[in-house]
């Protein structure tokens, strides 16, 4: 029984760490990627291809940060907008990056890295904070 206890527990603790700082690396490329690339010709779905890497943020407590952004979705869709309106328009190409930080919160792991940038001529940092739904990195906060 003990040995099936430190066996669980070492599985347990090894899912927390299961993506690594390449993976988070990944992720905010492909947002930033999708994000940079607004469809204007698919008005009023400018940024609906986004939407498929950011996590829900809206009212719904059973939805927030265990699914998708949903673009059909009115809420969901000024939720995606301003995400990346945010990053077309403040983040430019990230020059560095900082250590991967892990976290378990709510029965959900949650990845972060930090971003070094320029900015009107400044060193600005951002911090990616991504949540785990079903094995998939999805964008949850972004500071």
């Amino acid at each position: 029984m003990r040995k099936i206890s430190y066996i669980l527990a070492f599985c347990l603790c090894g899912a927390l760490g299961a993506m690594e700082k390449n993976d988070l690396i990944e992720a905010v490329t492909r947002l930033k990627t999708a994000c940079g690339t607004p469809d204007y010709s698919n008005a009023p779905l400018i940024y609906a291809e986004a939407a498929k890497f950011i996590a829900y943020t809206g009212r719904d407590r059973t939805r927030k940060y265990k699914s998708p952004a949903d673009y059909a979705q009115e809420e969901d869709q000024r939720a995606v907008n301003a995400v990346c309106e945010r990053i077309n328009h403040k983040i430019a190409t990230i020059d560095a990056w900082g250590d991967m930080q892990t976290q378990r919160k709510r029965d959900q792991s949650w990845y972060a890295i930090e971003g070094q940038h320029m900015f009107r001529n400044r060193i600005r940092k951002v911090i990616f904070a991504f949540v785990d739904i079903n094995g998939k990195l999805y964008l949850g906060d972004i500071d």
